[in-house]
């Protein structure tokens, strides 16, 4: 399944919404809607909301990694939210799962 994703922005804090599967030839798409993000004005919180990811590979984890620490060094805070379970257990297996996914900074 091909990679698709929109931004919403609403109270400085940027939706990322991918659908599909984050792999490998999804990752430079990906990349796209998360620098178009964190490009947008007022933002200080990116949030990717992966309720309609039905699976990531290691690119992806690499993907996630590398943008959260590009936008929190811009001073953006970023986690994903709404993992389905076969996200959740591979960010869990690879200990990215507390990293990357915690409460929003309104929480």
């Amino acid at each position: 399944m091909a990679l698709d994703w929109s931004v919403d922005v609403h109270d400085g804090i940027a939706t990322v919404r991918p659908v599909g599967e984050i792999d490998y030839t999804g990752t430079e798409i990906l990349r796209k809607g998360l620098n178009d993000a964190a490009d947008r004005d007022g933002v200080r919180q990116i949030v990717v909301d992966m309720s309609d990811v039905s699976f990531v590979d290691s690119s992806a984890l690499g993907l996630l990694v590398g943008a959260k620490r590009v936008a929190e060094s811009r001073g953006i805070a970023f986690r994903l939210s709404a993992p389905r379970p076969g996200v959740t257990r591979i960010l869990q297996l690879t200990n990215l799962f507390d990293h990357l996914v915690k409460p929003s900074i309104e929480d």
